[in-house]
């Protein structure tokens, strides 16, 4: 025994650091385990467990920094530390006190006295502390003495045992949870304190008090052969080691919140595919006595028809799914903030008065636009939310609101009614809103090609002004010029001189009154959904014809798809005239050919004549701008295609087109 004694004693600065590391490693697991939340019950207090843990960390290292510096004993120059140590125990033990009670009562809920066990406990120690003191020598040596004998009776004894019973009451829960091995740590957590409750708590340093002069650590130390410090720090790791064990319950109980979630997640999206399945089969069903309503519906969206007349077909039909004999189609005004009538069956002028205006919100039609969610009401008249009298005047009983929406976004209502009870079947519902839904894009695409019309109309007056001033603007100053000098050889009786300048004059005018003509036939040739692309141009092609007196033909390659997209369209409708504009003015020619072709990768549109041709290095030499070669490649630009000019004198000029495959089938 005493070769055991000497070499612990000898060792006794490694027993304290191993004490403190277990300490700080049980706080430090403690820590970064409950940073994540957790529904345990043990988690609410286990912070507490770790304050404890990192203090009484301190404490020890404190105490194995007193043994290096060989100041066991207080002195001047150990006196701050040797207090630190000494008041670490008594806060440190407020902390695993804390934690014992809280735990108590988290598992058992109940026992609400234990709360006020901590303060009387520390009141306890200060009491039996002070007069401990005063009635002592009262040196430094006798103050730090009866405040750790005294702490560690009145705090670590009842901390650690009260701990171990928390730990031990939680072991149930684990096993209620199908934990037992969890369990099993928590009673070696619990056995662990109530040994570190009797090496810590009831065996002090040798002292005057009961029962601390005949059970103290060296009657500990000569009956055992061991110091106390060793069983310390070997309960010390029992605690942290089974501690540690304990924390797996939290990723396994993170395991099983995933696995529910995600059991959870998979039973819902099972029952919405169950779901989704059910109501697709019932759409199929009732969808086959409805495939007239639907195919009309879509077949008059397809239609290059004016959006009124679209609406008013969709409303028309939607009554006969319905059976219901009054119905109507209002559009949002997006600056007013209200409802408009645009198609209406089976309502009075004086109902259509009445229900002018709705605003966002306002009743049940209002409402339905402000949430985008249909709103089926059996007797409106009784209704809170109805907002115009003209609606109970009318004696409307039944009534169904569908908003007309797209990408989330509603841009009217659909109104059915009737004077008498008529409830809509869910399946009619169900379609009713899908067709509002339809009904919605192709409003919405109405209004986008409304707007790329007035855009591509405005950008086509930003050209034709340029083009006007950039050319007629010219010959009208030239007329100018050639007219004063007209009048200055009349005025100088130049009579011969000024008929040679009339001819000129003369000559320009008839090719300004031909420019002009062909600006006015190429304006009055547009391309509207009635009539199209290809019947356009073919008309145009005609008036050209008669006006030039040039033969001008149109030639459609086999397994062409010409249909291109509007803005398309338009600027190759623009860029054939300009092309035919420069055959009849400088070509000299008696035939032209308009192609379409196309490959894999694009479309293939070229503009030929028979004519004269001309030296494509001269161009630009004559010192002459050419505006209508310039606006041509920037029209072809602005749809993302090029454009291309080749000739040689003698050879004709052929103006080639070409564009990204994306434009046709009218993408």
């Amino acid at each position: 025994m005493s070769l055991i004694s000497s070499f612990f004693a000898a060792n006794m600065v490694l027993v304290f650091f191993i004490n403190g590391l277990a300490f700080f490693a049980m706080g430090l697991a403690i820590s970064l385990e409950i940073r994540r939340a957790s529904k345990l019950k043990l988690a609410e207090t286990l912070w507490l467990l770790a304050v404890f843990a990192f203090l009484r960390s301190l404490a020890n290292w404190a105490e194995m920094s007193l043994l290096l510096q060989g100041q066991a004993t207080p002195t001047s120059n150990s006196l701050p530390l040797q207090t630190a140590k000494a008041l670490l125990l008594p806060i440190s033990t407020m902390f695993l006190l804390q934690f014992g009670v809280r735990t108590i009562i988290a598992a058992r809920q109940r026992h609400l006295w234990l709360r006020w066990v901590p303060l009387a406990l520390i009141s306890f120690w200060l009491l039996a502390f002070i007069q401990t003191g005063y009635s002592s020598s009262r040196t430094s040596a006798d103050w730090l003495l009866a405040a750790d004998v005294w702490a560690r009776y009145l705090l670590y004894l009842p901390g650690a045992a009260l701990s171990g019973l928390a730990i031990r009451l939680h072991s149930r829960v684990f096993r209620e949870m199908k934990l037992p091995h969890i369990a099993r740590y928590c009673n070696g957590a619990a056995v662990a304190f109530w040994l570190k409750a009797i090496a810590a708590g009831l065996i002090v340093s040798p002292s005057p008090y009961l029962p601390a002069f005949f059970l103290n650590e060296s009657s500990f130390t000569a009956t055992v052969g061991a110091p106390v410090q060793v069983f310390r720090t070997i309960t010390t790791l029992a605690i942290a080691h089974f501690v540690v064990c304990t924390l797996e319950a939290f990723e396994i109980e993170r395991g099983r919140q995933v696995e529910a979630a995600t059991q959870q997640s998979f039973q819902a999206q099972q029952e919405a595919l169950e779901a989704q399945r059910q109501v697709r089969q019932e759409i199929e069903q009732w969808g086959k006595r409805s495939e007239d309503v639907v195919n009309t519906i879509s077949m008059t969206i397809g239609q290059p028809i004016a959006l009124e007349e679209m609406l008013d077909i969709a409303l028309r039909k939607a009554m006969e799914l319905t059976g219901l004999e009054m119905g109507g189609v209002l559009l949002m005004d997006e600056r007013a903030q209200e409802l408009r009538i645009v198609a209406h069956h089976g309502l009075s002028q004086e109902f259509i008065q009445g229900v002018a205006g709705i605003k966002l919100g306002e009743g049940v039609t209002g409402g339905v636009a402000k949430s985008g969610k249909p709103i089926v009401v059996e007797n409106i008249s009784e209704d809170p939310r109805l907002a115009k009298i003209a609606v109970k005047e009318a004696g409307l009983r039944f009534h169904a609101s569908f908003p007309l929406k797209s990408r989330g976004k509603v841009l009217g209502v659909m109104n059915l009614g009737s004077k008498i009870s008529h409830p809509v079947m869910p399946q009619a519902a169900i379609l009713l809103t899908a067709i509002g839904q339809q009904v919605g894009m192709a409003i919405e695409n109405a209004r986008l090609n409304e707007q790329l019309h007035s855009m591509a109309t405005l950008e086509e007056r930003e050209r034709i002004g340029r083009e006007l001033h950039d050319g007629l603007a010219q010959v009208l100053g030239y007329l100018h010029l050639k007219s004063e000098a007209m009048e200055g050889l009349l005025s100088s009786g130049q009579a011969a001189e000024a008929q040679v300048l009339l001819h000129d004059i003369q000559k320009v005018a008839r090719e300004a009154y031909g420019d002009v003509r062909e600006s006015i036939l190429g304006l009055r040739t547009t391309i509207t959904p009635g009539v199209g692309f290809i019947p356009a141009l073919t008309e145009y092609l005609h008036k050209f014809s008669q006006q030039s007196g040039i033969c001008a033909r149109l030639v459609i390659g086999d397994d062409v798809e010409m249909k291109f997209a509007p803005v398309a369209e338009i600027q190759l409708l623009r860029i054939i005239q300009e092309a035919l504009t420069n055959v009849r003015k400088h070509s000299q020619a008696s035939k032209a050919w308009v192609r379409f072709g196309a490959d894999e990768q694009r479309a293939v549109i070229t503009v030929e004549d028979d004519g004269r041709g001309f030296d494509p290095l001269r161009v630009g030499q004559d010192g002459r701008e050419h505006f209508g070669l310039q606006t041509m490649r920037e029209r072809a630009q602005g749809i993302g295609g090029t454009l291309h000019i080749s000739t040689q004198p003698g050879q004709g000029v052929r103006v080639t087109v070409q564009l990204p495959s994306d434009h046709l089938g009218g993408k």
